[in-house]
């Protein structure tokens, strides 16, 4: 069947496009090292959750970095935005993410970077799920635990430009439970994220 350029330009518009941004600028306080560049089966942690979202349905995907050898474990596809205001908490480097975001972004896919079981599949299916319901945040939930990654429409941009501290999105979620669907994760394992060493014994 042979496709129109009318087809193909109505198809693009309706297009959403969705940045993906990795959150790895934290600090490691609970580890002796930066834990983002500690080996998972071979691959640095930071690098795992880079591999997935490179292999996902995201449009465009931001690192936002404090340590400069994370740059190293990256290839150039990915936009990496240095955070001089790390010390203000997990806030800053989510507006850092938004202000680098393409003009044309609907919808900000926030991701932790010591995730290290986030495959692809699981943000695709988040990214379903949005665009079903394209005026909704949309959070995973391992069990009964809500997890990450999470993913605001950009109705939300004004809001997660206010937060403050080191709280995430979580102030946002809380403030709009109506506009706030969930989708199962089957596998508990892929939600798990490391903080401190025991997590790491525990893998």
């Amino acid at each position: 069947m042979r496709i129109t350029n009318y087809e193909v330009i109505r198809k693009n518009l309706k297009r959403k496009m969705i940045s993906g941004i990795i959150l790895a600028s934290g600090f490691s306080k609970r580890m002796k090292t930066d834990k983002l560049l500690m080996p998972i089966k071979s691959v640095p942690l930071v690098k795992r959750v880079v591999n997935a979202a490179s292999a996902s349905l995201l449009d465009e995907i931001i690192l936002i970095y404090r340590n400069d050898k994370i740059l190293r474990l990256v290839n150039d596809k990915i936009k990496t935005v240095y955070n001089n205001l790390a010390y203000l908490g997990q806030s800053a480097a989510i507006k850092k993410g938004i202000n680098a975001s393409d003009k044309k972004t609907e919808a900000y896919l926030f991701m932790v970077a010591d995730q290290p079981f986030i495959d692809e599949i699981t943000i695709n299916k988040i990214i379903a799920m949005y665009k079903k319901n394209l005026k909704s945040i949309i959070v995973p939930l391992y069990g009964f635990q809500k997890g990450n990654p999470v993913l605001f429409p950009s109705l939300f941009k004004k809001d997660l430009l206010e937060i403050k501290g080191d709280i995430g999105g979580r102030v946002i979620i809380n403030k709009y439970r109506d506009k706030t669907k969930y989708i199962k994760i089957d596998n508990n394992h892929i939600g798990i994220d490391i903080d401190a060493e025991k997590d790491l014994e525990q893998i």
